[in-house]
């Protein structure tokens, strides 16, 4: 139980004196989704394009939302996995806390 006052003294002292723990850059997002090979939008046709261009432009309009909307539903996945990922390190966190407040105060109390 001395340990965990000890460890509490330190991290006071440590926020007097001005030190910060250690934080890990978070990445940038272009770093964790990279851009989309889908291309570039199709070029609207003139007013005045014959029909074949007109049914081409739609054709390539709908394979580029075709694959827009797998590149967002793959990158949404991907969200979601880390939004787990990360949920998990705050309940450890929090449970970890929670733990030792409940040993500082059995400690205080003894």
């Amino acid at each position: 139980m001395k340990l965990v006052t000890r460890a509490a003294d330190l991290l006071i002292a440590s926020a007097f004196a001005g030190a910060t723990p250690a934080v890990a850059q978070a990445p940038q997002a272009q770093d964790l989704f990279p851009k989309h090979t889908c291309g570039e939008l199709p070029e609207f046709p003139r007013k005045l394009a014959p029909d074949s261009q007109r049914r081409s432009f739609e054709r390539q309009l709908k394979e580029y939302g075709d694959c827009v909307r797998a590149y967002v539903e793959k990158s949404n996945a991907a969200l979601n996995e880390q939004r787990k990922a990360v949920q998990g390190v705050i309940d450890a966190y929090n449970g970890h806390l929670t733990k030792w407040q409940a040993e500082r105060e059995a400690a205080k109390s003894n």
